[in-house]
């Protein structure tokens, strides 16, 4: 049995759809620019939130190496004074891994580095994108069969 007009048609559409989805953008990236020492809200900052767009800055310069920039998120932890802190900003210089810790006597600090929009927030919508993806795919699958 051959596939039917209508699923010729839209099953290419839909795969369009995810390409385009997963592409990362070629101008540049957005992160979310704060520091939980000025701005407490930065500590638990969530993209989607009705004030994440203030803190949403986008990253256009290039690094030395000519590679993109990125966006960082860096919890810190100061011994001697008991402050928690959260930064997230872009990044530059890329390290060899995606998250890294690093200690000594007076504090502790967890670097962590992203490569999509707005990546360094509390949490993530890459997943959601994914699934909502295969969930249009699976009914334009069901749909036509």
């Amino acid at each position: 049995m051959l596939p039917s007009h209508s699923f010729i048609i839209t099953f290419p559409f839909l795969i369009l759809c995810i390409i385009l989805i997963k592409l990362p953008g070629t101008e540049g990236i957005n992160c979310f620019v704060c520091n939980s020492r000025n701005e407490p809200y930065c500590e638990f900052l969530v993209r989607n939130d009705s004030q994440a767009y203030l803190y949403d800055a986008p990253c256009n310069e290039f690094t030395e190496t000519g590679d993109p920039p990125f966006c960082r998120k860096i919890v810190q932890y100061i011994k001697d004074y008991d402050i928690y802190r959260v930064v997230r900003k872009c990044g530059y210089r890329r390290h060899h891994k995606d998250c890294y810790t690093v200690r000594n006597a007076d504090h502790e600090e967890t670097v962590c580095q992203c490569f999509e929009d707005g990546c360094n927030s509390s949490s993530s919508t890459s997943a959601s994108i994914l699934i909502l993806s295969l969930s249009i795919f699976g009914v334009a699958l069901k749909t036509l069969y």
